[in-house]
């Protein structure tokens, strides 16, 4: 008999044991459940400083004026040009009966590093035997400047830009901040300013065309957003 009551006290025992293990694992989770609502997401605060669509210190050539006409030129020639920093910029010339530039008939590749102003010479596949000159007019270029204004840092990666135009209300292709950034900084740090590249407009990239003039600029990073005017000069 004494036996069985041994017996009746371990059993009791081991349920008091699990059920007291089954408690504690309850509590923990209750604790557990309290510690996750009060959890704060992240809430970087990114602003866009300013968003300029104007013409830099060198860039993708928009037009070519002729300034010295030459001789001997052929018309329909692929030409580029010697003479200037800029590089890749290639297009095609009209000429009249002796072979002095006309007029350019077409920009095939807009290149990139020209200076506004420069008057270069006319380097084409048939050659000349007077050298023509032109002056170069290059297109505007986009610079996007932001800042952490918070306390978090935030991955640079994880930050996008869209650009719109209000007037016709046409809105472009969200883009990395990155892919126009080509500095090393990874991340943007509280109270860090960065800036991208001078980058002209592409209509794959950014949904606007070289030439457009988007007015209107948003930023997004996760949860949160911001919008500013684009200012055209």
């Amino acid at each position: 008999m004494s036996g069985s009551s041994v017996a009746a006290m371990v059993v009791g025992t081991v349920f008091i044991m699990v059920f007291g293990l089954a408690t504690v694992s309850l509590v923990e989770s209750v604790d557990e459940s309290i510690k996750n609502a009060e959890f704060t997401l992240p809430d970087p605060q990114v602003v866009l400083t300013t968003v300029t669509d104007k013409e830099e210190t060198t860039g993708p050539v928009e037009g070519l004026v002729i300034a010295d006409d030459g001789l001997s030129y052929t018309g329909g020639d692929t030409c580029t040009v010697s003479g200037s920093a800029g590089t890749g910029l290639s297009f095609t010339i009209s000429v009249d009966g002796t072979g002095q530039v006309t007029g350019i008939s077409s920009i095939t590749v807009l290149g990139s590093g020209y200076t506004d102003g420069e008057t270069v010479n006319l380097d084409c596949n048939a050659g000349s035997s007077e050298v023509a000159t032109v002056t170069i007019d290059i297109h505007s270029q986009n610079k996007i400047t932001i800042k952490n204004t918070g306390s978090e840092t935030v991955d640079l990666d994880h930050i996008f830009i869209t650009l719109s135009n209000t007037v016709d209300e046409t809105q472009g292709t969200p883009f990395k901040f990155t892919s126009e950034y080509s500095g090393t900084n990874l991340f943007l740090f509280p109270g860090e300013e960065l800036s991208t590249d001078a980058f002209p407009l592409d209509s794959t990239e950014q949904g606007f065309a070289i030439g457009d003039d988007p007015n209107r600029a948003f930023l997004a990073i996760y949860d949160y957003n911001d919008a500013i005017p684009v200012t055209i000069t």
